[in-house]
């Protein structure tokens, strides 16, 4: 499937082989197959969600949540860096 990412938008796609290899390289293993995969842009990257085809899910709701959850992830992840520079100095 070839698609223009926007960064500064949500993204539903299909999953390509490159995400299915990612999973299948975690403990869900070949028993997670997701039909639809959302993408969706925040400041140190991409928040990414796999959902499996056949459930009843509304992907605007779950990328309204994903968003949300984009503030607090991208403040760990900013204080985590912050820590590991502190760290390199010492």
């Amino acid at each position: 499937m070839n698609s223009w990412w926007h960064r500064d938008k949500m993204w539903k796609r299909e999953p390509d082989d490159a995400f299915i290899e990612m999973i299948r390289q975690t403990a869900m293993g070949t028993s997670y197959q997701p039909g639809l995969v959302i993408d969706v842009p925040f400041v140190q990257g991409t928040l990414t969600l796999g959902i499996m085809v056949g459930h009843n899910v509304r992907s605007t709701e779950i990328a309204a949540l994903m968003q949300a959850l984009s503030q607090p992830i991208s403040f760990v992840i900013k204080h985590l860096q912050l820590l590991r520079d502190c760290r390199e100095k010492n």
